[in-house]
């Protein structure tokens, strides 16, 4: 309530006012609830075929590109996290190549 309150220091207010001219958010007391937001979100619809299809092809391609990065870069130390196992690097691959097809799918216009 240092800044918002009944009760406002001087030198505060007089900051406040310099940093933010426009703000009139002043004499607020205890339990008083101004300035609330509310963040609904949209409920997502099941994917349809053609999505599914884009992700799959998205999922092959990233298995395959996870794969070749393996065995044609592969980690040499061993320590590599993705790298250093086939399984790893082959998963990953898919992972990321199908969120990122993913990114393609568009959504079907509502009707109005």
């Amino acid at each position: 309530m240092q800044c918002h309150g009944k009760q406002i220091k001087p030198e505060v207010q007089r900051q406040i006012l310099k940093l933010y001219p426009n703000d009139l958010a002043f004499g607020y007391g205890e339990n008083e609830v101004r300035g609330i937001w509310s963040i609904t979100f949209e409920k997502k619809k099941k994917m349809n075929k053609k999505a599914i299809i884009i992700t799959a092809i998205g999922v092959v391609i990233g298995l395959i590109a996870g794969y070749l990065y393996y065995q044609q870069i592969g980690c040499v130390s061993g320590t590599c996290a993705i790298t250093s196992k086939p399984l790893n690097s082959t998963l990953y691959g898919g992972l990321m190549c199908g969120l990122l097809f993913n990114l393609f799918v568009t959504s079907p216009k509502k009707k109005d």
